[in-house]
C-alpha cells in the first residue's frame, strides 16, 4: 500500500460521516490502534536491529575536525567558485551557499547537500560561463563530501526490515467485540484473508487495500451500532418449539418426523433448519435451551448452532459454536446469547453426517446416524439495565449531548491503552488529543478564537490548514520535524494536510 494511500485513508477515517460523532471518534481510535499497536510493537525490534547494525559496522575514520563539519569541507570550494552567484550580494535561485544548514540528520538538509554534490560532480556547477575549478579540486571536493554524506546516512536509524502484520479478520472481530463488550459477527463482512503455508495470520500475506479498509470501517460501524443500541423495555416470555413445524415443505421430505421433534440425516451448510416459528421481537439477550440426542449412534454427534436472519440472503449471521448431542436420552443444551436485530432467530444443523438421500419410505430402515432435535425453548428478551456495559465502553459516564473536549480527552486516556493492549506514552496520547488541528473538524486549536476553516485534502477529505493558526515557535517546529520522521501510522492525522 502506498504511503499516499495510507495518509488519505487516515484522513478519510477521521472524517467518515455517522449519526453520532463520538462513536466515530472511538471507532477511529480503534482502527488506528490496530495499526499503531502493531507498529509500536516493532519499535523494540527496530532498536535491537539498529544496535546490532551499529555493533557490526566498523568505525568510520575521521573525515575532518569536529569543528569543521560539512561546511568546513565545502568552505574553500564555495568561496573560490560559488559565492559570486550564491552569496550575500547575489543569491541566484534564492540559494545562499554561505548560509547552508549543517545538520545532516534533517532530511531536507541532507537532500540539499546531495543535490549540490550531484551538480558539482556532473559539471553542471559551476556553470561553463564561469571560471572552472581544477579537476583535482573537483575530485577532492566530491570525495570528501561523498564520504561525509555516507557517514551521515549510516548514522541515521534505518527502517527495520520487519513485516508489519495486521490483524486478520477473525482477530479483528475478537478485538472489537472484546473492546466494546458486544457480539457482532464481522468476519463475514471482511474479505477472506490470504493463506500462506496453511495459515491466515502470516504478515507477508496479509495485504492492505482501499477495499479492505472500507470494509474495516463498515465493520466498526456495525460494532458501534450494537454498542450504543438502546435496550428494550419488553417483558420476557418463554416459548417451546418443535423444529419440524418451522421446516419448509420442500425440506420436510428429507427429515423424519417423531412424536417429539424431528431427526435430521444430512449435513448441509445451507440447510433450511432455522427456527422460523420464532422471530426475535427486539434486539437483546435471550436464553436458549435445545433438547437433542444422537439417533442410531453409540457416539455423540456434533451439531452447529448459528444466530441471525436466514430467510433473506445476504443478512448477517454468526456461527455460535458446536455442541454434542449424546446417544441415549436427550441432553438439554442451555446458553445465553444476544440477538442483534429484530426478527433474528436460531439455526441448528448436523455436522459430519454422510451425504444420503432418504424418503419417508426408507427412513425407518436406514441404519445410519441422525441428529434428533426434540425441542427448542427460547426465553427472552431478558431484562437489561441502562446504560449497558457496551454503552459505557464508548461514553463512560459522560452525557454525549453535553460532552466537552475535556471529556473526550478523558475517554481517550481510558480507551487508548485498551486498544493498544499496552501502556500508551505521552507522545502517542498527544497525537490523538482533539484540541490538535487534525483531519476532522473537532473544534478550534488551543489559543485561537475560532475554529479554522476547512479545506480539502487529496481525495476530497476535509482538513485544517496549519497556516491559519498562530505562528509556530522554534520548539513547535522542531516537534513537527520529529513527527515527520515517524512512520505514517504514528503521525497525527493533521499531517495529511501536506508539508508543515
Amino acid at each position: 500500500m502506498r504511503n499516499s494511500d495510507s495518509t488519505e485513508t487516515v484522513g478519510r477515517l477521521a472524517r467518515r460521516p455517522s449519526r453520532l460523532s463520538w462513536p466515530v471518534l472511538a471507532a477511529s481510535l480503534l482502527f488506528l490502534a490496530n495499526w499503531l499497536n502493531l507498529q509500536g510493537n516493532l519499535e523494540s525490534i527496530a532498536s535491537g536491529m539498529q544496535v546490532a547494525q551499529a555493533g557490526s559496522q566498523p568505525d568510520d575514520p575521521p573525515l575532518a575536525l569536529e569543528h569543521e563539519g560539512i561546511n568546513g569541507i565545502a568552505h574553500s570550494f564555495f568561496r573560490d567558485h560559488c559565492l559570486d552567484c550564491h552569496g550575500e550580494t547575489n543569491a541566484e535561485g534564492e540559494l545562499r551557499l554561505d548560509q547552508l544548514e549543517a545538520d545532516l540528520a534533517m532530511p531536507d538538509t541532507f537532500r540539499l547537500w546531495q543535490q549540490i554534490l550531484e551538480r558539482v560532480k556532473s559539471g553542471e556547477m559551476p556553470p561553463t560561463t564561469e571560471p572552472r575549478p581544477q579537476p583535482q579540486q573537483v575530485a577532492d571536493f566530491v570525495m570528501q563530501l561523498t564520504a561525509r554524506l555516507d557517514q551521515a546516512a549510516r548514522s541515521q536509524p534505518s527502517e527495520p526490515r520487519v513485516v508489519l502484520r495486521r490483524l486478520n479478520r477473525v482477530e479483528y472481530e475478537n478485538t472489537l467485540n472484546d473492546l466494546f463488550n458486544v457480539r457482532v459477527s464481522i468476519a463475514d463482512m471482511l474479505p477472506e484473508d490470504a493463506i500462506a503455508q496453511g495459515f491466515d495470520n502470516v504478515g507477508a500475506a496479509l495485504n492492505v487495500s482501499p477495499v479492505l479498509i472500507e470494509r474495516y470501517l463498515d465493520a466498526v460501524d456495525a460494532v458501534l451500532d450494537a454498542a450504543i443500541a438502546p435496550v428494550h423495555n419488553m417483558e420476557s416470555r418463554t416459548e417451546r418449539f418443535d423444529l419440524y413445524d418451522s421446516l419448509p415443505t420442500w425440506f420436510q421430505a428429507g427429515v423424519w418426523k417423531q412424536d417429539e421433534g424431528v431427526i435430521l440425516f444430512r449435513t448441509s451448510g445451507n440447510s433450511a433448519t432455522d427456527l422460523r416459528k420464532f422471530r426475535a421481537p427486539a434486539p437483546g439477550r435471550y436464553r436458549f435451551r435445545i433438547s437433542a440426542s444422537a439417533h442410531n449412534s453409540d457416539k455423540p454427534l456434533p451439531m452447529a448452532v448459528l444466530l441471525g436472519n436466514f430467510v433473506v440472503s445476504g443478512n448477517p449471521t454468526r456461527h455460535l459454536g458446536y455442541f454434542d448431542a449424546p446417544p441415549g436420552p436427550p441432553k438439554v443444551i442451555e446458553f445465553e446469547e444476544r440477538l442483534l436485530k429484530k426478527n433474528d432467530t436460531i439455526k441448528v444443523t448436523p455436522v459430519a453426517l454422510p451425504s444420503v438421500y432418504l424418503n419417508h419410505g426408507n427412513m425407518p430402515k436406514y441404519p445410519g446416524p441422525g441428529l434428533h432435535i426434540h425441542w427448542i425453548e427460547i426465553e427472552g428478551p431478558l431484562a437489561e439495565t441502562w446504560p449497558s456495559e457496551s454503552y459505557r465502553r464508548v461514553f463512560g459516564e459522560v452525557d454525549p449531548k453535553r460532552g466537552t473536549l475535556a471529556d473526550i480527552e478523558m475517554l481517550l486516556r481510558a480507551f487508548l491503552p485498551k486498544a493498544f493492549r499496552r501502556p500508551v506514552t505521552d507522545r502517542e496520547r498527544v497525537q490523538h488529543q482533539p484540541g490538535t488541528p487534525r483531519c476532522v473538524g473537532a473544534g478550534p486549536h488551543p489559543g485561537t478564537a475560532s475554529a479554522t476553516p476547512a479545506t480539502e485534502c487529496p481525495g476530497g477529505r476535509a482538513r485544517h490548514s496549519r497556516s491559519h493558526h498562530h505562528p509556530r515557535t522554534a520548539g513547535e517546529a522542531s516537534s513537527d520535524r520529529e513527527l515527520q520522521r515517524l512512520p505514517l501510522s504514528h503521525r497525527p492525522a493533521w499531517l495529511c494536510a501536506g508539508k508543515l
